[in-house]
């Protein structure tokens, strides 16, 4: 899966507006009864990510990245440009086989601040109940390889430091180049989170 063009130099403004999206079903029973379940237990990240200054041959690389994915239809992978700590962020859930590995959503992460929970209980890594891998993950992210099984059903989720990875796309699939350039200057662009 593609990468997000990181820019360094760049500066975002006034940053990233990031935006959790949970699924809830809500349903009116008769009487004016709300009933209300939610259909994911963790919720999607969609981003408006808007520049301060950009130059056209920067924008233009953005936009063939947008080309690339043709709009809306292939999802990729956008790092934050700045270290942060996230709580209980989604890993995977168990499948029942050995040695299950799980992808972090994240990178460049301070291995002190990392804990991980098996359906909510505190884990032990080093090797006991799972094995911290700083890279080799997706795009240059962390990994946990489980050490034995996780039960089917069992969600993984951690604790960290450092920067956060969001599976996206783009809200658009038309967008001629004057007003991707604009937007990325003026009201940002919309990214969808994907599963």
């Amino acid at each position: 899966m593609a990468l997000y063009p990181q820019y360094d130099t760049i500066p975002y403004l006034p940053g990233i507006e990031i935006t959790p999206v949970f699924n809830t079903s809500i349903s009116t029973l008769s009487g004016g009864v709300e009933k209300r379940r939610a259909k994911s237990t963790f919720p999607l990240y969609n981003l408006k990510v808007k520049y301060d200054l950009l130059t056209k041959a920067d924008a233009r690389t953005i936009w063939q990245f947008f080309k690339d994915r043709q709009g809306a239809l292939e999802a990729f992978y956008f790092y934050l440009p700045y270290e942060d700590s996230y709580e209980n962020e989604y890993c995977g859930t168990g499948d029942g086989t050995v040695d299950q590995v799980f992808e972090v959503p994240g990178k460049s992460i301070d291995v002190g601040s990392v804990y991980v929970y098996q359906a909510g209980s505190i884990q032990q890594g080093g090797g006991v109940d799972y094995t911290w891998y700083a890279t080799g993950g997706v795009e240059g992210g962390a990994q946990i390889e489980w050490n034995g099984t996780v039960t089917v059903g069992d969600h993984i989720t951690i604790d960290f430091d450092g920067l956060y990875r969001f599976k996206v796309r783009f809200a658009k699939d038309d967008m001629p180049f004057t007003v991707f350039y604009q937007s990325l200057t003026t009201i940002g662009i919309d990214l969808l989170g994907v599963r």
